[in-house]
Order: structure tokens, then C-alpha cells, then sequence
């Protein structure tokens, strides 16, 4: 982190001139604002000095100060003993990545994560296990059935308590629908909790308001034995979070998650599973590869259509022979080229136009009709456009 934020030691102290949205050059002061990250490493620099045994309380407990901060680890490094060191739950980190940062406060720096705290966090590892216990595990799964079909709305129509892998998206859908499933269920104070709106910044702070003085209520159920969950905790912050940096879905790592997917699980699929770290890297570097070529031949187009007329056919084609006969390989001339057919394919179940938009082929269904009527003149199934491949 110190290497990558090194650039904005000098840039915030002395600024760096930047082309502006009008056109104009203005001299920019750019700073470490928010810190996007994962509840872990959120975990690693609390945003303030809440006790580890208070957590569960509705407190308006200080936030860290990074001045005050860097004064107990340089004391520290120096060979003292502050008692702040070990009553705040320091680390032997004499150098943080933002102790030179200008104008920078860490301690505020970091944003709510609505995939960990919220959708992962509070509501399935506490309010869905809550409920489960009291309204029992077969009625939950019966009312998730019984939830009607809405369009753009998942349907529930398997078992939810059986279910030990969730993704970020079916958290949110079954939020959609779980106070209708309680209604009913569960004793009053316990549906309180629909208060939650995020219309404003006062329906936030009153409804986590009403939660901690209902809470009791699940304790008496003797579903919940404490309320010392850190993630619950992180709530608090969310106003003045929002206060600084906007709404909440600007913070969410759900987005750079699916990155992970692009990069790592197609990627695995793509391969044979055997050695398959260097097999990813180089499908990576081949998608890499055909998308530049792509681009290329995309530009070389609309070159010919702007600059080279309508005569230029011969030419445009010399000019993508010659890009791909000179574009670089990953291939090694020393090794031979082996070629792998997975055993499962990557992408299934794919829909004709997702072939044409994302693919080109245009003619898939006539291709394949000739085909098929040239090498098996007595098939009578004919491929159309709602088929999947």
C-alpha cells in the first residue's frame, strides 16, 4: 500500500496539474478520500475506540486520531511503554502506509461494505439464524415457497435452511421478501425491525434505534446470546460515512467481485484442472490477445471508411494480414504446442443472440442447419433461435 499510494504524498502537498471536465488546466490536490476494502482488512484498522466488550451497545464512541495515532507508535518504536499502545490494541506497525499522507485521516477513510456487513454480515450470519430459531426451519422453507412469482424477483422454491452457500445477489432478493415472510411468525417487537428505510440519514439513526431497544426480546428467546458483533456494530458508522463519501452503493465490493469470476472461476472452468495456474494465465493472456486484435481490426474499419474510401478493400485486407501475421505469441518456439479439449464447457448453455452480440456469428443458424442437413440428412430437429447451446 505504500508503494501504490506513494504518488500522492507530493501530489496532495504540492499539487499536479490536470486537464479539467471544462478544458481548463488547474493545479489538483489529490488525496486519499475513501478506502474501499474488505471487512478484514477493515477489521485490521478500527475506525474508533469502542471496547471490545461494548460493541453490542448503541455508544457514540470516539474516532481514532491519526495524529495521536503515529505519536504512540513512534513512542513505542523509540523503546517507551504507553499504556495506549496495548489499551487500543496497536500493533508493532511503526510505519503505516498513511502516516504521510497529507490531509488524510484513515480512521474515516474507511467506507461501509454493504456485501460484508450487511447482506453477509447482520442479516445472514445473525437476523436470517435468529428468525430460523424462531419461527423453525420447516415454516421459513414453506413461506419461501409460498412467496408468489414477480418478475425481475427470485423465487425460493427450494429450501433455504438447507442452503450453505449464498451469493451476494440472493442475500438481496430474499431481503426483498423477508419481512412478508415474518409477518405472522414472529412476536411484535421482533418485526420491528422493518422500520429500516434508507430514504434519510434520521430513518437510519432511528430505526438502529429502535433495534437496540427491542433487542432484548431476542435474548428472552434465548436465540441470541449476546449483541458483541463488531459488524453490528460498523452500523453506527454508516451515518457519518454517508455524510462524507455519499450513498452506500458507491461502497459496495460486490461489483469487484465479479471480477473474480471473469478472472478466476471462468478461468479455472476454461481449463483441464490439471497444473491449472499456468493454463489460466495463458487463457488470460489470450483473451488479452484476441481483444486487442479485435480492437485493432475494429480501428483498421473505421479507418478505411473515414480516410481510405470505399476502393481500399485490397489495402485494408494487406494491413490485417500484416497485424496478425507480426502480432506477438505466448507460445515458446522451444516447446511444442499441445492442445487440451476440457471436459465440461466453459460456457454453457449460451443463447443465439448471446453468439451473435458477444461472438459475431451472425450466421450461427444457417451454418448449422447446412450442416446438419448435409451430414445427417435424416435428423429431423431443427435448431431455432430459443435453442441454447
Amino acid at each position: 500500500m505504500s508503494l501504490l499510494l506513494q504518488p500522492l504524498v507530493a501530489a496532495g502537498q504540492n499539487g499536479v496539474e490536470m486537464v479539467c471536465a471544462d478544458s481548463l488546466i488547474c493545479r489538483v490536490y489529490p488525496i486519499l478520500a475513501a478506502y474501499v476494502a474488505n471487512f478484514p482488512e477493515q477489521c485490521l484498522c478500527p475506525k474508533c475506540l469502542v471496547t471490545a466488550d461494548e460493541r453490542g451497545n448503541p455508544l457514540t464512541s470516539l474516532m481514532w486520531d491519526p495524529e495521536v495515532t503515529k505519536e504512540i507508535l513512534e513512542k513505542r518504536k523509540n523503546g517507551q511503554h504507553p499504556i495506549q499502545f496495548n489499551d487500543n490494541g496497536l500493533c508493532a506497525v511503526y510505519n503505516p502506509f498513511w502516516a504521510n499522507l497529507p490531509h488524510a485521516d484513515i480512521f474515516l477513510a474507511f467506507t461501509p461494505d454493504l456485501l460484508r456487513q450487511i447482506h453477509k454480515g447482520v442479516f445472514k450470519d445473525h437476523l436470517v439464524k435468529w428468525c430460523l430459531e424462531i419461527v423453525g426451519e420447516d415454516e421459513m422453507d414453506t413461506r419461501f415457497k409460498a412467496m408468489p412469482d414477480y418478475p425481475g424477483l427470485q423465487h425460493f422454491k427450494k429450501c433455504i435452511s438447507t442452503m450453505r452457500q449464498w451469493t451476494g445477489t440472493e442475500h438481496k432478493e430474499m431481503q426483498c421478501v423477508f419481512i412478508g415472510l415474518l409477518t405472522g411468525a414472529v412476536p411484535s417487537q421482533v418485526l420491528v425491525l422493518q422500520m429500516h428505510t434508507a430514504k434519510s440519514l434520521n430513518g437510519l439513526e432511528s430505526a438502529l434505534a429502535v433495534f437496540h431497544t427491542n433487542k432484548d426480546i431476542l435474548q428472552e428467546l434465548e436465540v441470541c446470546k449476546h449483541f458483541n458483533i463488531p459488524k453490528l456494530h460498523q452500523i453506527s458508522h454508516f451515518i457519518k460515512s454517508i455524510t462524507l463519501f455519499g450513498s452506500t452503493d458507491s461502497f459496495n465490493t460486490e461489483l469487484p467481485e465479479q471480477l473474480h469470476i471473469d478472472f478466476t472461476k471462468d478461468t479455472y472452468r476454461a481449463s483441464n484442472k490439471c497444473d491449472y495456474k499456468e493454463q489460466m494465465a495463458l487463457w488470460l493472456q489470450c483473451q488479452e490477445a484476441v481483444f486487442l486484435c479485435s480492437s485493432y481490426l475494429d480501428w483498421l474499419s473505421e479507418r478505411s471508411q473515414d480516410d481510405l474510401g470505399s476502393d481500399s478493400d485490397a489495402e485494408i485486407e494487406e494491413l490485417q494480414s500484416e497485424s496478425c501475421s507480426t502480432a506477438p505469441t505466448n507460445t515458446s518456439p522451444t516447446l511444442p504446442i499441445v492442445y487440451v479439449l476440457a471436459k465440461t464447457p466453459a460456457h454453457p448453455q449460451q443463447s443465439v443472440q448471446h453468439l451473435i452480440t458477444t461472438h459475431g456469428a451472425t450466421m450461427f443458424l444457417p451454418a448449422l442447419k447446412s450442416f446438419l442437413h448435409k451430414h445427417m440428412p435424416r435428423n429431423n430437429t431443427v435448431p431455432g433461435p430459443h435453442d441454447q447451446f
